[in-house]
């Protein structure tokens, strides 16, 4: 019975140390975290965000809402491509870029089209002073009626500021454990809830919902991994 028994064990530590194992070496291989989280054209979303002070994960959020990644998709609008921009918009930005010959069939390339539209991200996020709340339904429902929205009051004060507070905690070992301050704005489903347009309430809370699940995979993937194969 002692052998059974022990031998019973032996293979349990066996398979737990296997287990381990294979844990340890998917945790170091990226394509482990790529299935898990896709994210394409990650190289040239990173180029881009890096170029325009934007956050790549934030980003990858937009182009997997806009587009799942698809270069050549096409709105019922006619937005363009992987961050789905308009060719309006799409040759005036380009004119600033100074990209010569642009017609609206380059939106379809991913490297143009994350150049146009992280540049139009990046001149939303100094228009709304860095808050990416109003950034991303001024990105979706036109930064014009974001600022009617303020203006009009039909939209309060958004979650972006208490983010920063929590983000900041979150990072202080200092902080930890120290009582939340009351919160100064709006909850995020709350600020939504209240944002006109149907199609860019989606929108925002699709965006918002991507971005946490990059941002706690790449946690994870910081906290498994040993080294960074990247």
């Amino acid at each position: 019975m002692k052998n059974i028994i022990g031998s019973i064990f032996n293979s349990l530590v066996l398979g737990l140390i296997v287990l381990g194992a294979v844990f340890i070496l998917l945790a170091n291989s990226n394509w482990f975290w790529d299935m898990i989280s896709p994210v394409f054209y990650k190289k040239l979303i990173y180029k881009y965000s890096e170029m325009q002070g934007l956050d790549p994960l934030l980003v990858s959020a937009v182009v997997k809402v806009e587009s799942n990644f698809q270069p050549y998709a096409k709105s019922p609008r006619g937005a363009i491509g992987l961050m789905q921009i308009m060719p309006e918009t799409g040759k005036e930005m380009a004119k600033k870029l100074k990209i010569k010959s642009f017609t609206a069939s380059d939106l379809n390339n991913p490297e143009i089209n994350l150049q146009i539209g992280l540049y139009y991200l990046a001149r939303l996020k100094k228009q709304f002073n860095g808050d990416m709340y109003l950034v991303l339904a001024a990105y979706n429902g036109g930064s014009a009626n974001v600022q009617k929205w303020l203006a009009e009051k039909k939209i309060g004060k958004t979650p972006y500021i208490d983010s920063i507070i929590r983000e900041q905690r979150e990072e202080s070992p200092l902080a930890k454990g120290a009582p939340l301050p009351e919160r100064a704005s709006l909850a995020e489903d709350e600020f939504i809830a209240q944002i006109p347009f149907e199609e860019t309430r989606g929108f925002v809370k699709k965006v918002m919902w991507n971005y946490r699940w990059f941002k706690n995979v790449q946690r994870a993937k910081n906290i498994l991994q040993i080294r960074d194969n990247n």
